[in-house]
């Protein structure tokens, strides 16, 4: 009943969010970040910003790690899916909000993805000149509302949150690497403010979302909830389908219980995009 029931919502829907967790690519091979193999079981190797300012062997390592366990992992079919309904512009408003450093989704082939917490496989440093005060936010701030410009400064806005931004695909030779003390992994910390990361998502939840599809979320991270509430603020009405093997903190219309590679391809098969 509840795979019918969503099948129907989103056969109805106009405007999809999707946000993503950790779950969805467990079945890639990568740890959930909660569960019982979690990638952070330790306490001490909880990334925060004091050990960023003053523990850089300790940041650097726990990133090497992650990068070394994530190096050859692949999208699976739920990640596939996913980029095949954006690029056959299934729903006519789309946007992906995960919650993953993996880079998988990007590599699937989605485009239209806020990767909230950061890429693991991208370094990051403070812009010379104070962001705001420079004249290409000056600049970006006029276009911002321009139909033809918005969506790529919400975007570049939301991923470089002020700091100039590369990809960087190696495992380090050493710990820590030899950049100047102002480089930093691109990844979110846990007791860091997300400042501009959300623009893009919180812009796409004022054109009134339709549904909302979680997929692999424990619920225990609150920018799940945090961005839900702000949907639902635009747009009471919205649905909310919930994806993941087990019970979880999500507040959802619907839970779906098993593999997201099962689920999505069902869904697809049924919204005859697949």
């Amino acid at each position: 009943m509840s795979l019918s029931c969503a099948i129907k919502i989103l056969r109805n829907t106009h405007s999809l969010l999707v946000i993503s967790g950790s779950g969805i690519s467990q079945e890639s091979g990568i740890p959930t970040y909660g569960g019982d193999d979690g990638l952070y079981q330790d306490e001490s190797r909880i990334l925060c910003l004091d050990d960023l300012r003053h523990n850089r062997y300790k940041v650097w390592s726990a990133v090497n790690t992650m990068r070394r366990l994530m190096y050859d992992k692949k999208p699976n079919r739920a990640h596939e899916i996913l980029a095949l309904w954006e690029k056959n512009a299934v729903f006519s408003h789309f946007l992906l909000a995960t919650q993953n450093i993996d880079n998988l989704h990007s590599e699937a082939g989605s485009n239209r993805v806020c990767e909230i917490h950061g890429n693991v496989w991208k370094l990051a440093q403070k812009k010379s000149q104070l962001y705001t005060e420079s004249q290409e936010f000056s600049d970006e701030l006029l276009l911002v509302n321009h139909p033809e410009y918005r969506e790529d400064i919400l975007k570049k806005w939301s991923e470089e949150n002020g700091y100039d931004v590369w990809s960087d695909k190696q495992i380090f030779a050493a710990i820590p690497p030899d950049f100047e003390d102002n480089v930093r992994p691109h990844i979110h910390f846990f007791d860091e403010p997300y400042n501009s990361k959300l623009l893009w998502v919180d812009d796409f939840a004022k054109r009134k979302v339709n549904t909302v599809l979680v997929i692999g979320c424990s619920g225990k991270v609150n920018v799940v909830h945090r961005i839900i509430q702000r949907v639902k603020e635009y747009n009471p009405s919205t649905e909310i389908i919930d994806i993941n093997c087990q019970k979880n903190d999500v507040v959802a219309d619907i839970h779906l219980r098993g593999k997201a590679t099962e689920i999505l391809q069902l869904l697809g098969e049924n919204l005859g995009d697949l």
